[in-house]
């Protein structure tokens, strides 16, 4: 199934539990789980949470594609409380393209499994400091505060591959590779390439 989002905003104000993992996250605007499902959000589409903790866009397993681009006011994915994309899909992809903004307040992307392309656009965090938290509820599955692009795999399943070739990030840090949820994944599983933009 493909979903395209070119205009208006994508939001969710609901203090419903999101049904994740990741620590404490109550609203999720847009959940991919289908089998290939496949969204694109550009021009001027928005995706954003304007109160609570939670993702901007979940994507889990199931092999999805998410592009996010379009011209620079557009295309933006923004959670002013948590995750702007997470990530946990070992045969999907998020491609982030020129004139696309995708913000959080933790993290910009969180990739837990995955391949996670940026060729241009703008990842940021809007944290200053730089930290990690747990699950509450598990004490595990681990995401990054203060980072652009926080790589932290939480299964010995886990395949993630990021390449950044062109856009920018803003944040405490960049791209953050860890295991804090000290998980037995191999290290042949986990790519990180940067050839180009600015970081």
């Amino acid at each position: 199934s493909t979903l395209d989002l070119k205009a208006g905003t994508v939001s969710n104000t609901s203090s419903n539990a999101a049904k994740s993992n990741s620590a404490n996250l109550t609203h999720v605007a847009a959940v991919l789980a289908d089998n290939k499902s496949t969204v694109n959000v550009t021009e001027d589409a928005n995706i954003t949470l304007p109160q609570g903790y939670g993702l901007g866009i979940y994507s889990k397993d199931g092999g999805n594609t998410l592009d996010i681009s379009g011209n620079v006011d557009g295309g933006s994915v923004s959670n002013n409380q948590s995750v702007g994309i997470y990530l946990d899909d070992s045969t999907g992809t998020v491609n982030i393209k020129d004139g696309a903004t995708v913000a959080g307040s933790y993290s910009g992307v969180e990739v837990k499994a995955g391949t996670l392309n940026v060729t241009g656009g703008t990842v940021k965090s809007y944290t200053t400091r730089y930290y990690t938290v747990h699950s509450a509820t598990t004490g595990r599955d681990a995401i990054t505060i203060g980072t652009a692009i926080g790589v932290t795999p939480n299964n010995a399943d886990s395949k993630i591959d990021v390449n950044f070739s062109g856009g920018t990030t803003s944040g405490n840090k960049a791209i953050v590779v860890l295991n804090p949820d000290r998980v037995s994944v191999s290290l042949s599983d986990i790519a990180v390439d940067v050839t180009g933009g600015t970081i």
